[in-house]
C-alpha cells in the first residue's frame, strides 16, 4: 500500500494491505504534522466497514476518477477520518456496507452534521469524499449505488455554508494593547536567555560527569547551583527555561503572522536578510499547507533573528540527540536482514532527518518526533503562562485568542 525510499534510491513496502496500521509518513513532508495525519488505523474502524473502508482508500491513492484528480497520497489518512465517521455512523445504523446506503441514508447524515454545527469546508470536505467513492465506482467490489448518490447532488445537497454566518466568525484577534503587553513580556523573558540557556549547559555538563545518582544529583548538585543563580528552586527554573520556547514563538508569530504549523516547520537558519536597493529586508522561510503547500517566507523584522537565535540555542541538545539516534538507525538500516525491517528503519530515517533541523521541539526525547496536537497544547500553556505575567487580561481570554491555530 505504501513505499518508503531506501538510502540507495530503490524502494521497499512499508504498509501491506492486509495490515492493521497503513504508514502514509514518507508522503508528508512537513515536520509538524501529529501521528494521527500520518497513519491509518484500521482497529478504529467498525469491523463489518474494514474491507469496503479498504478498498475505498486503495482507490484513493492509486486511482484517479475518469476526467477528475488523484487524490494526493499525503492528504488521503485525515481524509479517512472523515470517511471513518460516517462508517461508525453506518454501523450505529446497522447499515454494513456502502451498496447498502440509501440516498435518505445520506441525506440524514448531512443533516446529522448539520445539526452537530458541522458548515463550511469541513461540511464540504464530508461531501467531497463521500462523491468520491462513488467516482471510483468502476474500481471497488462496494460503493455507492445510482440512487443513494442523487442525495449528494449540488442540488440536493445545497450550500455548505452555515446560514447567517459572517465576519464575526473569524479567528478573534487579540487587541492591539493586549498584543503589545504579551510581546513585551516574551522580549523581557528573551533577554534572560543567556542566563537561562547558560545555567542549562553548566547542568548538563555537571551531570553527565557525575558519578551520582538522579536523585542525589539533584539534591546536592542541581538545586544549590539553581537556587545560587536566583531561582526559588527547581520547578522556578525548568519552568523559565521551557518558556524561552514560547516567549521565541511569540516574537516570530507575532512579527511574521505565520500559522502554528508553520512556525513548527522553522528550522535552524530560518530568518535571512537580503539587501534589496540599499536597505536590508528580513525574512523568515518555513513550509505552509495553507497556501501551495510549500516552501514559503514572510517579511520578518530583525527582532525575529534575535528569537530564532534562542530557538537554536535552545533546540540544539535535542538536536544533537535526534543526530546521534540517526546515526543508530542508518547503522541498524546497513546491517538490517528483511525487508520489513529495512523499511521500518528507512521511514524512522526519514522523519530522523526531518526533525534534525527542527527549532520548536521539546523534552523528553521520546517526543522528539512528536510534532502534533501535544506539542501544540505544551506550547499553549508557556504561551499562557507569559500573558499572565504581561497582561492580566489576557489571563481571562481564551487560548483561541492567544494562539492562532488556523
Amino acid at each position: 500500500m505504501t513505499w518508503v525510499k531506501l538510502p540507495d534510491g530503490s524502494s521497499v513496502p512499508l504498509s501491506y494491505y492486509g495490515d492493521l496500521i497503513w504508514d502514509y509518513s514518507p508522503y508528508l513532508p512537513h515536520a509538524a504534522r501529529p501521528k494521527a495525519d500520518k497513519e491509518i488505523r484500521w482497529a478504529k474502524t467498525p469491523s463489518e466497514w474494514v474491507e469496503s473502508m479498504k478498498g475505498a482508500v486503495s482507490a484513493f491513492t492509486f486511482r484517479k476518477a475518469p476526467g477528475g484528480l488523484q487524490l494526493d497520497p499525503g492528504s488521503i489518512p485525515k481524509r479517512v477520518v472523515t470517511l471513518n465517521a460516517f462508517a461508525k455512523w453506518c454501523s450505529a445504523q446497522r447499515i454494513k456496507r456502502f451498496q447498502d446506503v440509501r440516498a435518505f441514508d445520506l441525506s440524514r447524515y448531512l443533516q446529522k452534521l448539520r445539526d452537530d454545527g458541522v458548515y463550511n469546508r469541513t461540511l464540504a470536505l464530508h461531501v467531497t469524499i463521500l462523491r468520491k467513492v462513488y467516482d471510483l465506482r468502476a474500481y471497488l467490489l462496494d460503493s455507492f449505488t445510482d440512487e443513494a448518490m442523487a442525495a449528494l447532488r449540488f442540488s440536493e445537497v445545497g450550500p455548505t455554508w452555515e446560514p447567517g454566518a459572517n465576519e464575526d466568525r473569524r479567528t478573534e484577534l487579540i487587541p492591539l494593547a493586549e498584543a503589545a503587553k504579551l510581546f513585551g513580556a516574551a522580549q523581557a523573558h528573551l533577554a534572560q536567555a543567556d542566563l537561562l540557556l547558560a545555567l542549562r549547559d553548566e547542568l548538563d555538563a555537571s551531570w553527565n560527569s557525575s558519578q551520582l545518582s538522579r536523585k542525589n544529583w539533584g539534591e546536592f548538585v542541581k538545586r544549590p547551583r539553581v537556587v545560587e543563580a536566583g531561582f526559588q528552586s527547581v520547578h522556578k527554573y525548568e519552568s523559565a527555561l521551557a518558556d524561552l520556547r514560547a516567549a521565541a514563538y511569540i516574537v516570530l508569530a507575532i512579527t511574521t503572522g505565520c500559522r502554528v504549523h508553520e512556525l513548527g516547520d522553522a528550522r535552524v537558519g530560518c530568518i535571512y536578510s537580503e539587501v534589496i536597493d540599499g536597505q536590508t529586508y528580513w525574512w523568515l522561510k518555513s513550509t505552509t499547507r495553507k497556501i501551495g503547500d510549500g516552501p514559503e517566507r514572510w517579511l520578518a523584522p530583525a527582532v525575529a533573528e534575535v528569537a530564532a537565535s534562542v530557538l537554536e540555542r535552545y533546540s540544539a541538545p535535542l538536536r544533537k540527540r535526534v543526530l546521534v539516534e540517526l546515526a543508530s538507525a542508518r547503522d541498524q538500516l546497513a546491517h538490517a536482514a528483511s525487508d520489513t525491517d529495512r523499511a521500518q528503519l528507512a521511514a524512522s530515517i526519514l522523519e530522523l532527518e526531518r526533525n534534525s533541523t527542527r527549532l520548536f521541539r521539546k523534552r523528553p526525547a521520546i517526543a522528539v518526533l512528536d510534532g502534533g496536537r501535544r506539542s501544540q497544547i505544551v506550547m499553549q500553556e508557556g504561551v499562557m503562562e507569559l500573558a499572565r505575567r504581561g497582561s492580566p487580561t489576557l489571563q481571562r481570554r481564551p487560548r483561541a485568542a492567544v494562539l492562532r491555530s488556523g
